[in-house]
């Protein structure tokens, strides 16, 4: 569906890469080459930051989608601290009655 959109609006310089990141880690290939890394609610915030981080390029985006729960935002806020990653934006919203969330950090430093 991704491939779809990308093509219906021409976008160039776009890749996508579809797998279990920690097996796409281990490929330096993929290492500090994005400035989007998109992840959805596969593991607690903290852990994702760390398993995505290592895609991104200098001032890239990961941009992460899950349900909101506090305890984890906070958790996942500290972690994004010690890895160098700014919270940019968090967008809270409604889908099926559960509270979901996008959250956008920034790469400060490698």
């Amino acid at each position: 569906m991704v491939n779809e959109f990308i093509a219906e609006l021409d976008l160039k310089n776009v890749q996508t890469l579809w797998g279990r990141g920690e097996e796409l880690a281990e490929n330096p290939e993929y290492k500090q080459k994005y400035d989007l890394v998109l992840a959805r609610a596969v593991k607690y915030l903290p852990e994702l930051l760390v398993l995505t981080k290592p895609f991104i390029n200098k001032n890239g985006i990961i941009a992460i989608y899950k349900t909101f729960f506090k305890e984890e935002y906070e958790e996942g806020n500290k972690r994004a601290k010690e890895l160098g990653l700014n919270l940019e934006e968090l967008y809270r919203y409604q889908l099926d009655g559960n509270d979901r969330v996008i959250y956008l950090f920034r790469l400060l430093r490698g």
